[in-house]
């Protein structure tokens, strides 16, 4: 099919499909939910219906999304998706506050792990761009890290690791007398 950007060759293809369709007979004309066969094949499946606990397949309503973050299946609550799953991290924290999270708030794992949704973990910012400010913030701390020595570079491994140096606590304790 033609590209609907090129206009004249998208009416001149809507011509010709018009043309060519002329006089037939729609393939659903007629069909109801009541009447259509494959309506009605899904409701002669054993499955047909059974959703969360009523389904074999449940495993408890917890789940991971695409992202990684756990998901809880609430149907009733009224922010969820037509799935009927929402972040576990947003119920904990709604949970703690006392209410529900307005549309601009967002959740951040203060130690970056998406999967601790301990309520220690979990504070809640006014909007996006405070949350992209706390990412851009230890970003920062990271790369001070870094020239002051506690972070390196391990080159052989091609990753970041802490630099643990052995404290002498009876040297330090000497400097501070």
């Amino acid at each position: 099919m033609p590209s609907p950007k090129d206009p004249v060759k998208f009416e001149e293809y809507k011509k010709n499909m018009s043309r060519v369709m002329k006089g037939r007979i729609p393939w659903n004309k007629g069909l109801t939910k009541e009447t259509d066969e494959r309506v009605l094949a899904g409701k002669r499946n054993p499955m047909y219906g059974r959703k969360g606990e009523n389904h074999p397949g449940w495993k408890g309503g917890r789940r991971k999304d695409k992202s990684g973050y756990w998901m809880i299946y609430r149907p009733e609550d009224p922010r969820t998706p037509q799935n009927g799953y929402i972040q576990e991290h947003v119920l904990i924290a709604e949970k703690v506050l006392g209410r529900y999270l307005t549309k601009e708030e967002r959740v951040h794992h203060i130690n970056g792990d998406i999967l601790d949704n301990d309520p220690k973990n979990l504070y809640v910012c006014k909007n996006t761009s405070k949350h992209h400010k706390l990412h851009g913030q230890l970003q920062k701390t990271a790369f001070e890290m870094v020239k002051n020595g506690i972070i390196i570079f391990n080159k052989e491994l091609n990753k970041y690791e802490i630099q643990l140096k052995m404290v002498n606590f009876k040297e330090v304790e000497k400097k501070n007398e």
